[in-house]
Formats: structure tokens, C-alpha cells, sequence
């Protein structure tokens, strides 16, 4: 089976709605909210009322920034599962379509190929899937209270996840808009993320390209 194939039954699976992958892909909330108390949109705190959010730049595409200049160009998002860390630096994205309008799909690696993936794409050693991310301003703030959803995917298995599937599924997650191209669908999408997992974090900066395969 290609690695697009896997990953694509392994994101499925793994970010349905709990339960339907509870061995690989479900974690103690608990321990997350003790372990990263800091980590945004993980802890029980109530959730911003996004009905006081001022409408202009709440949401939609007009006032999203279209600057990404230097490092906000770069893809590092660091990894650090049982105190063993690595860094993502490489990243891509797709569209995908939502009750609330364009959603985007982000993959962001290290190891495998920088072109667009395809059904024989080679296997990267790690990746990380932060899904459906609605468009907006940037500065704008959201997190799995939103309907985000993420997971991180150890294919090289040398990080120490549960054999055999070396998948395991974010208990929160909170992405920040940095920018993206106002084009539809945009050319580029710049965001800032922290997502939780029983095992440790994953955090840092994305910058992806659009992918027209990783559109659904």
C-alpha cells in the first residue's frame, strides 16, 4: 500500500470521532491538561465567545494578510515526544469543503519528497495533520473548541508510540492565523500551532503550499 494510501485510511481513522480508533489514536485528556497547563485550547478554561470577535476580522478572507516575508516563510515545528525531538520542516496543504465555507488541510513533514504528494510518493519519517482549519484573519486564534483536529504520525517508529500503528491523535490543539494568500483557493497559508498528545507536544511554525492533491 503507497504511503498516500495509508495516510489517508490512518487520518480518517484516527481523527473520526472518538472511539472508532481508540487503541492507536485515543489518549488520557487528563494527563495533557496537567502536562501543558500553557498549551492553549487544552485546558478546561472556557472558551473565547467568539460572538464578541469584531466581524470585519472574524472568519473571512478580506482582511487576512497576504505578507509573509523571512522566517514566516519557513516550515519548524518542533516535536518532542517522551523527551525525544525532532523537527518537522516542510509543509503542505489542501482545501477541503465545510458547512461554514473553505476548511484547510495541513501536512507538515520531515524526511519523504518536497513535491506534492501522489499514490507513490515515498514515506516521510514523521508527519503531522492539522485539519479543518477554517479560513481567516490573520492574528485570528482557534483551536479543537473550533473543530480543528490533528494527529502526528511516527513512521520511522523510532519515537517510542504504540506499536503498531505509531499514530496518536492530539487531545487539543490550538493554531493561530499568521497569514495567507487572499486567493481561492489561497496559494500559501502561514500558522502558528501547539497540539497535545499523551506522549508530549508538538509546536512551532507552518508554512505550506497548496497541493492540489490534498484537496477533497
Amino acid at each position: 500500500m503507497s504511503f498516500r494510501r495509508v495516510l489517508t485510511v490512518a487520518v480518517a481513522a484516527c481523527l473520526a470521532p472518538a472511539g472508532l480508533l481508540a487503541v492507536a489514536c485515543t489518549s488520557s485528556p487528563s494527563s495533557a491538561v496537567a502536562q501543558y497547563p500553557d498549551s492553549g485550547g487544552i485546558s478546561n478554561a472556557t472558551p473565547e465567545d467568539s460572538s464578541t470577535t469584531d466581524p470585519k476580522t472574524d472568519g473571512g478572507t478580506d482582511s487576512a494578510s497576504s505578507t509573509c516575508e523571512g522566517a514566516c516563510k519557513t516550515t519548524s515545528l518542533v516535536v518532542d515526544i517522551g523527551g525525544k525531538k525532532r523537527t518537522l520542516v516542510r509543509a503542505q496543504f489542501g482545501t477541503q469543503a465545510a458547512d461554514g465555507g473553505t476548511e484547510l488541510h495541513t501536512e507538515s513533514h520531515l524526511g519523504g519528497q518536497a513535491a506534492c504528494p501522489s499514490a507513490s510518493s515515498p514515506s516521510p519519517d514523521y508527519t503531522l495533520i492539522v485539519t479543518s482549519v477554517p479560513r481567516g484573519a490573520a492574528g485570528k486564534k482557534l483551536s479543537d473548541r473550533d473543530g480543528i483536529a490533528s494527529a502526528f504520525f511516527d513512521f520511522k517508529g523510532d519515537l517510542g508510540l504504540a506499536a503498531p500503528s505509531g499514530i496518536t491523535k492530539a487531545l487539543g490543539v490550538t493554531v493561530t492565523i499568521v497569514g495567507e494568500d487572499p486567493a481561492t483557493p489561497p496559494a500559501w497559508v502561514a500558522l502558528d500551532v501547539v497540539a497535545a498528545f499523551t506522549e508530549g507536544e508538538v509546536k512551532g511554525h507552518l508554512y505550506a503550499e497548496y497541493c492540489d492533491s490534498l484537496t477533497q
